[in-house]
């Protein structure tokens, strides 16, 4: 019994040694890589601002599919990569700091101050079962199979892309402004734990539009002052290729461009900036970008054309870590405002270029950005709250302390005395030589308003700023109005008023209802009945002399 039992401890033994031993080559061999794998390259819509990610990959299927809509019809190129001597066989990566410059059959990785490294390119087939025409289907999925164990360039070719397109009811009319980033992959690669390998390489490339946006730095403004407008767009991996770029603004009639051709901060200003809109590079102006500015003429608007010179495009191009170019320049607003319809006063730029991929030129619009000036309508009512009152005159102040000291808002003019292109407070450059305002409210008669006499009159405080902005709380502004001549036969209020603007008013109009109250019926002093009584007291007064005379006389 005692043998039988040593001899299945002496088997089990046995067991456990040969099946440790082949679980330690199986674990052995997992950090071996395998001889082929797949690569399955995902072509979804993200030239939005909803990118898909911007988050390093790790080659898995994702759990989640993107929502955005899947390209059909995109050629990529992928090349096994041979390195020529010198090279090592894992390129240099883009990470730190190496860029990817592909000639004809041959890619070069280069590095300032590192001898340069270079590859043979052996270009793939795709899979012929499921892309038999080697681009993505309708899915967006583009199939490579049994590649060789290697490192992939992988390029994106919208020349052989003739036809695409974004899948989805509405979005047949989107194109791809410039390819996206070509970047090198291996096949298979490292899985995410790091201790094996993922035969099944998934990649999601990003379109690289410019997406560009206009915004101003502040969302109201008083006639006068200035705003800053801001235009920026994506950097695209190809934008060293780009042969023009340009931007052209053209303003809106109330809005008139600040230039100073000795101070660059007041032409414009044009930066590259990463991701969280840190300054990575100034531009040289002259040097890197032109500013040429066109004036209005008849029904053509003023225009500001920003144009990047080569040296300026390949200064951007080049720097690491630029996600945008920012383009900033200022404008005043001049007060050419119409109708209450033209409070809100929108403007857009327009993007030119030309790139590989668009040799004949392509043209993308910004979005309408806005900046609002606010309007303080006095309603004059008789105490009734019904009746419009005409004669009436009020002045503005900026606070009540100013409304109180009879420190009121002033205003200057344009040439022709037409409309208002600054307002002016208390201490401000000007203020002293500016015109009065005075707002007569309900006045339908112009030869009683327009500039007269020194004194602005109109019938409305037109051109105000309504409100502020920061860290996304609105404030929203007040001002205060005084009454400084009432109609004949009514009672002056006597005591600022505030009028605050708020949220949802039609156009930033503020209407603020003021009432009167007739004065109160006194009598008059030396009215014709007081004299009688006086001519009759002097007769009797005289009388009673003339009498006592009389009496004087007998007695003597």
């Amino acid at each position: 019994m005692r043998k039988k039992v040593s001899k299945f401890i002496a088997v089990l033994f046995i067991l456990t040694t040969t099946l440790g031993g082949a679980v330690s080559s199986f674990a052995a061999n997992e950090a071996i890589r395998p001889d082929k794998g797949n690569l399955t390259i995902h072509k979804y819509w993200a030239e939005t601002s909803e990118r898909i990610s911007d988050d390093d990959h790790n080659g898995t299927k994702l759990d989640e599919e993107p929502t955005n809509p899947a390209v059909k019809g995109i050629q990529f190129d992928v090349y096994l990569l041979k390195p020529q001597a010198g090279a090592p066989d894992t390129p240099p990566s883009d990470k730190d700091g190496w860029v990817y410059s592909k000639t004809d059959a041959v890619l070069t990785v280069s590095k300032a101050g590192e001898n340069s490294k270079t590859y043979d390119l052996v270009k793939q087939t795709a899979n012929s079962t499921t892309n038999p025409d080697g681009k993505t289907d309708s899915n967006g999925e583009l199939k490579y199979t049994d590649l060789a164990a290697g490192y992939y360039y992988v390029e994106e070719n919208l020349t052989a892309s003739d036809g695409y397109q974004v899948q989805g009811t509405g979005n047949e009319g989107k194109t791809i402004t410039s390819a996206t980033k070509p970047f090198i992959v291996a096949v298979p690669m490292t899985n995410p734990t790091g201790d094996g390998w993922n035969k099944d390489v998934h990649v999601y490339p990003k379109n690289q539009g410019l997406n560009p946006e206009k915004k101003p730095n502040k969302p109201s403004i008083n006639v006068g002052d200035e705003v800053e407008w801001t235009i920026t767009a994506n950097v695209p991996s190809d934008f060293n290729d780009y042969t023009r770029f340009t931007i052209t603004d053209a303003l809106d009639k109330r809005l008139n461009y600040v230039y100073k051709p000795e101070d660059i901060h007041a032409s414009a200003v044009v930066e590259g900036i990463d991701d969280s809109s840190a300054t990575l590079v100034t531009l040289t102006k002259a040097g890197d970008y032109t500013v040429s500015h066109v004036d209005a003429n008849g029904s053509d608007p003023e225009k500001i054309v920003i144009t990047l010179t080569p040296a300026g495009i390949k200064k951007i191009a080049e720097a690491n870590n630029i996600a945008k170019i920012s383009v900033s320049f200022k404008t005043t607003v001049n007060g050419n405002i119409a109708s209450d319809l033209e409070n809100i006063i929108k403007n857009e730029a327009m993007i030119d270029f030309t790139n590989t991929a668009n040799p004949d030129g392509e043209k993308i619009t910004t979005p309408p950005s806005e900046v609002d000036t606010g309007e303080i309508f006095i309603d004059k009512k008789e105490s009734d709250g019904k009746t419009n009152l005409k004669g009436a005159e009020f002045k503005l102040a900026s606070d009540e302390d100013a409304a109180k000291a009879e420190e009121f808002l002033k205003v200057k003019l344009n040439d022709t005395n037409t409309h208002i292109i600054d307002i002016l407070k208390k201490g401000d450059n000007g203020y002293d030589t500016a015109y009065p305002w005075v707002v007569r409210p309900h006045e339908t008669d112009t030869e009683k308003l327009g500039l007269r006499d020194g004194t602005f009159y109109a019938t409305s405080f037109e051109g105000l700023q309504t409100h502020t902005v920061s860290s996304n709380i609105t404030t929203w502004n007040s001002y205060w109005v005084v009454e400084t001549k009432a109609p004949e036969e009514y009672n002056l209020l006597g005591s600022p008023v505030e009028v605050k603007f708020k949220d949802k008013l039609t156009n930033y109009v503020l209407a603020e209802t003021i009432l009167n109250k007739k004065g109160f019926t006194l009598p008059k002093t030396g009215g014709i009945g007081t004299m009688i009584l006086v001519v009759i007291g002097i007769v009797l007064i005289g009388l009673a002399i003339i009498l006592s005379m009389n009496k004087k006389k007998k007695a003597v």
